[in-house]
């Protein structure tokens, strides 16, 4: 048996701020994942779980139409699809009160299309960069991510890479931490990280030390910077972690 893509996880870091005052990066957190497709049109966001248990609180954090942040708190359903009073343009993050107990359906609209899964054990997801815009000068910020062989086989991904593979802005740089299972954190997410080395589009890095165990994690920071007065982008990125297997 061989690792497969959903194997390899992308979760986010322990702190995810949504000021440029507050600690970036630091530890994984694997309860959240990082979650890069948007919604393609202004839309309620529903959840419904595979196990009636799931009752709890979630709170769900957006951009409504008019660029406006917004959050509500939603009470589960369970195994019934259940549906958000306000309605998102932008989703940035959406976080369980307790864990999953099955596996929790993110859609964009009742019965509409899938935006993502939450798994069992698990709370939720984040995109990079909450709340983040231009301003009237240019402006680089830093946000951090962790790929993980999350496989459960207990095999390891030999030959590393991770690469940024899609950005429809060019606003986005790559680099990787010094090592696995990294903890680094940043005073600010406008404070650059120490020793990264960054790289644009189909530019692959290799991960440290030339294989991902299974369990391990590499950090990935990604770096934006924001023009002048840019305007809204409602699009994504990609970022691709490859090797090889047995």
């Amino acid at each position: 048996m061989s690792i497969v893509s959903s194997d390899l996880v992308a979760y986010n870091a322990l702190n995810q701020p949504v000021d440029d005052a507050s600690a970036a990066g630091g530890g994984i957190d694997a309860k959240s994942r990082v979650v890069f497709t948007q919604l393609t049109a202004t839309a309620k966001v529903t959840f419904q779980s595979t196990d009636a248990g799931d009752t709890g609180n979630v709170t769900i954090t957006g951009r409504d139409a008019t660029g406006r942040v917004i959050s509500e708190v939603l009470v589960m359903g369970g195994a019934a699809e259940t549906a958000s009073v306000n309605s998102y343009a932008r989703l940035h993050s959406v976080r369980m009160a307790g864990d999953a107990i099955g596996t929790v359906t993110v859609r964009q609209g009742m019965g509409g299309s899938t935006i993502t899964t939450i798994p069992a054990g698990e709370r939720g997801f984040a995109a990079l960069f909450q709340q983040s815009s231009s301003g009237v000068a240019p402006v680089t910020r830093y946000d951090k991510l962790f790929f993980k062989n999350a496989t459960g086989t207990g095999l390891t991904l030999f030959a590393p890479t991770v690469s940024l593979a899609l950005d429809a802005t060019g606003d986005y740089e790559i680099g990787l931490a010094a090592a696995v299972n990294d903890a680094v954190a940043i005073a600010d997410r406008v404070s650059a990280p120490a020793g990264i080395s960054f790289v644009g589009l189909n530019d692959p890095v290799d991960v440290p030390g030339g294989v991902l165990d299974a369990g391990d994690a590499i950090g990935v920071w990604v770096k934006q910077t924001l023009a002048a007065n840019e305007g809204a982008h409602n699009t994504s990125i990609t970022g691709v972690l490859s090797g090889q297997t047995v």
